[in-house]
């Protein structure tokens, strides 16, 4: 699958809530770049080498100096931001130039480079020396946070070391989120048990320190854990004992609320998710479990929606309209925090919208094949009413098609999406061919007996 099409939760969020981070928002110390029209497009920086990668490792086996190689792609909206902004700034070519050389390679175009260095997201700066790779960095830099990495490791210091270094000093005060990055930085460096040591304490910690960090503990903070547990056996070991302790003070007389927002992000963490599957099929039947289906409803949603489980998922939607809201929310956040690169903030909306188009979709088909065709009704409307284009309704339509659900406004979502929107003007020159084929499999599929 093209990794562009790949709309994985923290994936989106990555794109959608880092890229204050990426213009240096909220960092007065950071360099402010501003882009203008005539600058957009400028193809490859200059201070990468015209050379397979190969013939560059070959060199740096025997040269002595420095080689930065950056993994990137034509999708990787951060990488082309880097492209037009770090890789160009002066004091990075000087420095680059000064220890050696810089390289880029393409995923797509090179996978098989990529899965040997263990790349993973994009981009990603590797450094060589000798041939073999001293270090590396992973996500968005300006050009004074890369320059201070490119400073550092020709001096010999990985970006761990430094961290490290930090952290020794700052002990229990050094700040959750740059334990974060410590974390974070360790497991791209693969020492694992290092790792671990740290997550651990985040895991038991980072709340207590820094309550506004509740949230980012059992969501981003958690698939960073669950990326670590799948690389890492020990990891996964320990953090299996902190489920199995939560699961044991559920089962006892001191239930609590933190206690099974635990398990069931640690269900998930370690790649147990059946158990939370197990735990949802004994209690959906229970008319008191509704508050705690409500409670954990985001968690249990996009659990049922992985494993297909689109009855139950449409059953359980309390309040779709309220979903719908919040995933409309997300395309008003989409690059706002990118205000200095235009061409970042419209590729981070263009995927926001696209997400909410698919998300949209799923709840719609999963209503309509839980029996709640008038809601479902309701919902598509109410989406449409948000997002008034054709795309729109060709999703919504298709998606249910394909999970072979039929509600009977269909046509009329159709009828729109072939006129380009709807009266009021959703523009966009019709859709043609594409809506004749679906519906006439909306019509089958309303046609058949007991519809």
């Amino acid at each position: 699958m093209n990794p562009a099409r790949r709309f994985s939760r923290v994936a989106f969020a990555s794109m959608l809530f880092l890229c204050p981070a990426a213009t240096g928002a909220g960092d007065p110390a950071a360099s402010k770049v501003e882009i203008g029209a005539a600058e957009k497009d400028q193809g490859v920086p200059p201070i990468f080498a015209a050379m397979k990668f190969e013939d560059a490792i070959n060199a740096n086996k025997t040269d002595g100096r420095l080689l930065v190689v950056k993994f990137t792609a034509e999708w990787c909206g951060p990488c082309k931001l880097m492209d037009r902004t770090t890789w160009r700034d002066a004091g990075v070519v000087k420095l680059v130039q000064d220890n050696g050389r810089a390289l880029q390679v393409d995923v797509d175009k090179q996978g098989g480079i990529a899965r040997e260095y263990g790349v993973r997201a994009m981009p990603t700066m590797i450094a060589f020396k000798k041939g073999e790779a001293v270090d590396r960095i992973v996500g968005y830099r300006d050009a004074a946070g890369l320059s201070k990495w490119l400073v550092a490791v020709a001096q010999g210091k990985t970006e761990a070391v430094v961290l490290e270094d930090r952290a020794a000093k700052a002990g229990d005060d050094l700040p959750v989120r740059e334990r974060m990055e410590l974390a974070r930085t360790l497991v791209n460096s693969e020492r694992f048990d290092k790792a671990t040591e740290q997550y651990l304490w985040l895991w038991r910690n980072a709340a207590k320190k820094e309550p506004a960090m509740v949230g980012v503990r059992v969501s981003f903070m958690a698939g960073e854990i669950a990326d670590l547990c799948e690389r890492h056996e020990p990891a996964k070991v320990e953090f299996i004992k902190l489920r199995d302790a939560a699961e044991a003070r559920l089962k006892g007389g001191q239930k609590a609320w933190n206690d099974l927002e635990d398990w069931l992000a640690l269900n998930s963490m370690v790649g147990q998710e059946h158990k939370t599957l197990e735990w949802f099929d004994r209690i959906k039947g229970d008319a008191d479990a509704r508050l705690t289906l409500e409670r954990f409803g985001n968690r249990i949603e996009r659990l049922l929606e992985a494993n297909e489980r689109w009855v139950d998922l449409g059953r359980v939607l309390a309040e779709p309209l309220t979903r719908l809201r919040r995933e409309w929310a997300m395309v008003a956040m989409a690059g706002q925090g990118a205000n200095a690169d235009e061409a970042l903030r419209a590729q981070v909306r263009k995927l926001a919208i696209e997400r909410f188009r698919e998300r949209a979709a799923t709840i719609y088909a999963a209503l309509i094949l839980a029996g709640r065709g008038d809601a479902a009704a309701t919902l598509a409307s109410k989406a449409v009413e948000m997002d008034d284009t054709p795309e729109t309704r060709l999703v919504l339509v298709g998606r249910a098609v394909e999970l072979n659900a039929f509600n009977a406004d269909m046509p009329a979502l159709l009828e729109q999406a072939k006129a380009g929107g709807a009266a009021a003007g959703g523009g966009g020159g019709g859709a043609g061919g594409e809506v004749d084929a679906l519906r006439a499999k909306v019509d089958a599929g309303l046609a058949k007996p007991g519809r």
